[in-house]
């Protein structure tokens, strides 16, 4: 932000603005005062925030900031698995509050092993509260501070960072946050060797990562004794190290630090101050509290070395009281450099032009003892940037910062002891600047402009020239940039070319140059106007009269037109009017203009112009706009004299053919001017109608419909005996026939007849249609044929007979198919829609031969006559062809014409010419029999009976014939036998008479 002169005055705005002219006349270059207020929402949105809220302000125009209500320093402690994860959180929610200013920390610990898997710092993360153990999902960029510890050795030494781990802690001081280093992350000791024979550790323990991160921590490391932890190594109290600077915030905020304090337990283990501040250290100068601002990142980093009794005290560890209260303080350092609770940093600017940054104020609130600092930082580039230093209200600005001209500046707040949050409402920068003056030269103000992409022009009083890059016009709102500006140097004219889309009709451009730089780099201060509405449009042209394509009958008609313009105004001696070949102009006989109403009018009998016929007419104006001419408009058209009458079409019936059962019909009248509907009478044979009875119009159509009865088959003869048009123009009688029809088309000679039966699967169908009066209409005819609808393409048609030739349409019927035919057709009336046939019938499909049927003697009967006769029947749906008959008895053929052979019916009667003897077994055989289609026998006979004239044989069993029994109820037996069978209802059995 603000990186160079074009944006500047579209990201701050300019609150005051003092111009002191030196002279009255127009002055080239003079110095001005010009102060930089910054108290609008978006002065300060586009800067960094911490802890600090950007809010609506009552007091002053739009914005202030204001320390968070919360003002919580975030911070992710980094702890090796298995080690306390409360040891610091209890100390330090114990005591931060109690210091000044009172902090509020918010630690959550993740794992070594877990940050080395981290491969951003977005990545998502798991983090827990080390007090309730809640989780929350996290990414490094959330936290203020990255706190390593605690524990002695930091764990072991497996918990150094990797490469990857390594990277995330640079990215993270690359934001400017905090680093924090406790006990022993640093980390290079000797393990055994010959010249340390007593080590109980065999290895060396090195933390090679920890140790390089030279440049975020300012510290390094180099080798140990094996022997340095050991009891006799450590130490129990630090010292503030000689020639420290004793006013610095991290040995009074938040807690006023003693010059020495007693420490639980610690040790070197290989920390070696490569750059930075070590503030406390132990008694034989071992680095216990040391802090950096790193210049390659702009972090702040602290080493504080405690944790080494967290390895035998585990989670009862707690740091020594002012032991905590250091590391509180040198946590507050990691955030910000420990000055504040909340910053803001705004974005860069840059100075206004090669003046001078004489001074700043501000606006704030720091009720209770609470505290707002200010710091600014200077670039000659916008890349490389001094470093910060405090400034103060009516001091002079520092040297290393007054000459810009590119400028950051940070806000640093603390609440006070009482918990009072400040407010800063406005910051405000003074400069001192020189300044060019300009003189519009075109349009003038409140001009209308007919350019439609014209400029503005000023001239421009200046010594040195106009750097056009710099320039900018903000019109309506809208800013411009240089794109749109050119500057002259011949004659010190400098354009405004305009919107890219050129000027908006209608609208009114209300401009001002808000940024314009000579080649000396200062922009010119104060505003140069400009208005005027851009009139781009000629005047509108209406209410034409006579109406465009108008009838009319005077030959001498009076014209008018209004003409109007919306924007500006009409320009009298512009107004014309053509009337075929003769134009007249303002001034001239017959034309008149009404200011008032804006009408222009001719009087074409004043001015000697009589039309017949079709007439070409034209009225003119323009408008009073300038810079490009006035805007001129014209409007042409034509109106007509018409004589003739109306001219009549009959609609419907479109045939001529009525099926409705009252007189209808629907008639289009053509007359350029309309219809008097008064006129019309008209007749329908002898009955005459007068409009309206028994009709309506609209729209040039006139339905007639009145209470007129039609019959089948009536003629009517409709008549337009009297029809005028809105001049008088009339028609000559005119005439149109209707006939009646009110039947439906005919059908007959239907094959196969209904209920008829074919004999083959793809059979012929055929029948004849027609209709008498109005005729068919041949495309509604369709023929359904067991469910497959046919049109007349599909059949042969003669006009009248129909055929559906099946082995042409591919049927294919089965045996005792049941064929339904239904038959569509409509005839040709209409009116009340067409009369429709819509009638069906079936047919039955018989493939098969007749079928014989013994009528009596039946197979296996025993017949006790001699000279009976033998009756079969032979039944087919198509007919029997009795002479194809052929079949024999007892091997003897006979055929239909055999003299023992009668045919009654279906039934074959065959009268044996001899008769028929005892036992005979008679064996009846029909051998062949066709139907009337050929289909040969499909069920023949095949049966015997046999002759039976011998009456049963009886012999007596019990008792014997001429016997004598001794009971008077004796059993009586007899064996009757009969090779035909005994039927037992005859039998009967005398005894004596009874």
């Amino acid at each position: 932000m603000f990186l160079n002169g074009n944006n500047f005055m579209g990201k701050f705005r300019i609150i005051t603005l003092l111009l002191v002219l030196l002279t009255a006349a127009t002055t080239s270059v003079f110095p001005a005062p010009f102060d930089l207020l910054l108290t609008y929402q978006t002065d300060f949105s586009s800067g960094s925030f911490n802890n600090i809220d950007l809010i609506p302000d009552p007091t002053f125009p739009d914005a202030a900031l204001i320390l968070s209500e919360f003002d919580t320093i975030r911070v992710l402690q980094i702890i090796p698995t298995g080690h306390c994860v409360d040891c610091i959180d209890i100390i330090v929610d114990s005591l931060a509050p109690h210091g000044d200013p009172p902090l509020v920390f918010a630690i959550e610990i993740i794992t070594i092993e877990r940050w080395n898997d981290l491969s951003s710092l977005t990545d998502d993360f798991l983090a827990a509260d080390p007090i309730s153990g809640d989780m929350f999902a996290r990414d490094i960029m959330y936290y203020d501070i990255i706190y390593f510890g605690i524990a002695n050795g930091y764990g072991g030494r497996g918990n150094d960072l990797d490469g990857s781990g390594k990277s995330r802690v640079r990215e993270f001081a690359a934001l400017g946050r905090g680093i924090v280093l406790t006990h022993d992350t640093i980390a290079k000791r000797h393990g055994w060797d010959l010249e340390h024979p007593f080590c109980t550790d065999t290895r060396d323990f090195e933390h090679p990562n920890f140790n390089t991160i030279t440049d975020v921590t300012g510290l390094t490391a180099d080798w140990v004794s094996c022997y340095a932890p050991d009891p006799d190594s450590q130490y129990f109290e630090v010292f503030r190290h000689a020639g420290v600077p004793v006013d610095e915030p991290i040995l009074h905020a938040p807690f006023e630090l003693p010059d020495s304090f007693t420490i639980t337990a610690c040790h070197h283990f290989g920390e070696q101050f490569s750059d930075g501040q070590i503030w406390f250290e132990g008694p034989e100068n071992e680095l216990y509290m040391h802090t950096y601002h790193s210049p390659t990142y702009g972090s702040y980093a602290s080493y504080f070395s405690t944790g080494h009794e967290e390895e035998y005290l585990g989670d009862a560890f707690r740091p020594a009281p002012w032991e905590g209260k250091a590391m509180i303080n040198a946590m507050y350092y990691a955030y910000f450099g420990g000055r504040g609770t909340g910053f803001f940093t705004s974005e860069p600017f840059m100075a206004i032009c090669p003046g001078e940054l004489i001074d700043f104020s501000f606006d704030v609130d720091t009720s209770g003892g609470s505290n707002i600092i200010v710091e600014l930082a200077a670039s000659p580039d916008g890349s490389v940037w001094t470093d910060w230093y405090e400034v103060s209200p009516g001091s002079p600005i520092p040297v290393p910062v007054e000459s810009g001209p590119y400028y950051k500046y940070k806000i640093r707040m603390e609440r006070s002891v009482y918990g009072d949050r400040p407010v800063l409402h406005s910051i405000t920068w003074h400069f001192d600047i020189p300044s060019p003056e300009l003189e519009l030269v075109m349009p003038p103000i409140g001009s209308y402009y007919s350019c439609s992409c014209g400029a503005v022009i000023w001239d421009v009083h200046t010594e040195s020239g106009l750097d056009l890059s710099s320039v900018s016009v903000v019109v309506n709102s809208i800013p411009y940039g240089p794109s749109r500006c050119a500057w002259n140097p011949a004659d010190s004219t400098f354009e405004f070319l305009g919107p890219t889309e050129c000027w908006t009709h209608g609208e009114t451009f209300d401009g001002m140059i808000t940024e314009m730089t000579g080649l000396t780099g200062c922009p010119r201060i104060g505003d140069t106007t400009f208005l005027f509405t851009s009139d781009l449009v000629p005047p509108t042209i209406s209410n034409l009269i006579p109406y465009p394509g108008s009838i009319i009958s005077d030959c001498n008609p009076f014209l008018m037109a209004t003409i109007r313009d919306s924007t500006s105004d009409e320009l009298n001696s512009a107004f014309f009017w053509v009337v075929n070949d003769d134009t007249i102009f303002y001034g001239e006989p017959g034309l008149s203009w009404n200011g008032t109403t804006d009408e222009l009018s001719l009087n074409t009998m004043l001015a000697g112009i009589t039309v017949v016929g079709t007439v070409y007419v034209c009225a003119g104006g323009a408008d009073i706009a300038v810079g490009c001419g006035p805007n001129a408009a014209d409007s042409c058209w034509f109106f007509v004299v018409d004589t003739a009458g109306p001219q009549v079409e009959m609609l419907s019936p479109p045939t001529g053919y009525l099926s409705c059962d009252s007189l209808r019909a629907i008639f289009v009248i053509y007359d350029e001017i309309g219809v008097d509907t008064s006129t019309i009478i008209v007749s329908a044979n002898s009955d005459t109608f007068t409009y309206p009875t028994g009709m309506s119009f609209s729209a040039g159509t006139l339905w007639l419909a009145p209470d007129l009865p039609v019959y089948d088959g009536d003629t009517i003869l409709i008549t337009f005996e009297n029809l005028e048009d809105l001049l008088e123009n009339s028609t000559e009688w005119v005439s149109f026939r209707i006939i009646v029809d009110q039947s439906t088309p005919v059908i007959w000679e239907t094959e196969p007849a209904p209920e008829g039966y074919v004999g083959v699967s793809a059979p012929t169908i055929s029948f004849r249609l027609a209709d008498s009066i109005s005729g068919l209409n041949t495309d509604s005819i369709t023929v359904e044929v067991d469910g497959v609808t046919y049109i007349l393409a599909d059949v042969y048609w003669d006009g009248e007979q129909l055929i559906l030739d099946g082995s042409v349409l591919g049927w294919d019927f089965d045996h005792d198919d049941t064929i339904e035919v239904c038959v569509h057709a409509e005839d040709n009336a209409s009116g009340c829609g067409p009369n429709e046939l819509d009638t069906c019938w079936h047919f039955f499909v018989n493939l098969r031969g007749p079928e014989c049927i013994p009528v009596g003697p039946l197979d296996g009967w025993i017949v006790g006559c001699d000279s009976f006769h033998i009756l079969f029947s032979l039944s087919d749906p198509n007919g029997v062809d009795f002479s194809t008959l052929a079949f024999t008895i007892n091997g003897v053929p006979y055929t239909a014409v055999s003299s023992e052979v009668t045919i009654i019916g279906d039934t074959v009667d065959f009268a044996p010419s001899a008769l028929w003897t005892d036992g005979e077994i008679v064996h009846v055989q029909v051998i062949s029999a066709d139907d009337s289609l050929g289909n040969e026998l499909e069920i023949p006979c095949d049966y015997s009976f046999t002759v039976d004239l011998t009456p049963p044989s009886i012999i007596p069993l019990s008792p014997s014939p001429d016997g004598v029994v001794d009971t008077t109820q004796p059993v009586i037996s007899a064996l009757i036998t009969d090779d035909a069978g005994i039927a037992e209802t005859t039998l009967v059995l005398c005894a004596n008479t009874e």
